[in-house]
């Protein structure tokens, strides 16, 4: 019932959730405006004295704006644009998720598996996820720093990643592609670090040779990144969209697109967002 208590309790989920009730009432026409906080402090009274600090609903435009500036002194002070931010919290949300599709093949993860003190010869320590590039081509280095704007980006977020930078030139040229990427590290981990926008330095750079490098250490390394981005597949954008292109199915001397069932006819809805609109003169709402 709508005016039924909250249990308190936590029925059968496969996550718990924390759940609050405020009844609003909207007349035909008007405007109503609901803020919602979430903090989190080190002690009750610090966390009292947050809430008593945002009970004004002016408090929540002056925490908007006050992010908004923060993230363009942020993407200005990186030298990225706000796509680019959308990327990099793309790749993020894969880190901490795990997510798998950017990852080394299972064949490969299953092979390459080890000890994590196997990583300390290399100087990696193992204890945060770790992010690979792969890259052997100076053609590609505009890759090498947008990756390295994400690492950045993500110690702003408080998002501890370990990035390895491992060159896979051949041994004949080596070299000076070794020249290139120690160049942009040192150029990136000099830049000055601005007042306020920064979280401590969280997360190391490491730039290995493959030439150099014994050929289990690095299968380990990709058995154990969380993330492989492959320089010569293009910028981030790109490889992104190759995880949404449609797949194939290989068999033997034959190649098949995957097909997609058909979308089904949407019912007209009004204010349709692409997600969902009102239907039945706006007595209900309809996700698609």
């Amino acid at each position: 019932m709508a005016d039924a208590p909250l249990s308190g309790t936590t029925g059968t989920v496969l996550d718990p959730i924390f759940s609050i009730r405020r009844r609003v009432s909207v007349p035909a026409g008007g405007i109503a405006r609901v803020t919602f906080w979430t903090m989190v402090a080190e002690t009750p009274d610090a966390l009292l004295d947050l809430v008593d600090r945002h009970r004004d609903p002016s408090a929540f435009a002056r925490a908007a704006t006050l992010s908004w500036t923060q993230a363009q002194v942020q993407l200005r002070h990186l030298g990225i644009t706000h796509a680019d931010a959308a990327d990099f919290q793309v790749l993020g949300g894969m880190v901490t998720r795990s997510d798998a599709r950017m990852r080394a093949t299972a064949t490969q993860i299953e092979s390459g598996a080890g000890r994590q003190s196997a990583l300390w010869p290399m100087g990696i320590s193992g204890d945060l996820p770790i992010v690979m590039l792969q890259i052997d081509d100076a053609q590609d280095l505009a890759v090498l720093h947008q990756v390295l704007s994400a690492h950045e980006y993500w110690g702003m977020r408080q998002l501890a990643v370990d990035l390895v930078i491992l060159n896979d030139r051949s041994s004949s040229y080596v070299q000076d592609l070794q020249i290139a990427i120690d160049s942009a590290v040192r150029a990136a981990q000099s830049r000055p670090r601005a007042d306020g926008i920064h979280a401590p330095a969280i997360g190391s750079i490491h730039t290995l040779r493959s030439d150099i490098i014994n050929p289990g250490a690095r299968s380990l390394l990709l058995a154990t990144a969380r993330l492989v981005v492959v320089a010569k597949r293009g910028n981030i954008n790109r490889q992104l969209e190759l995880l949404s292109a449609p797949q194939e199915i290989v068999a033997p001397a034959l190649k098949v697109p995957l097909q997609s069932s058909p979308a089904p006819d949407l019912p007209e809805l009004e204010f349709f967002n692409g997600t969902g609109g009102f239907a039945a003169q706006g007595r209900e709402y309809v996700t698609v």
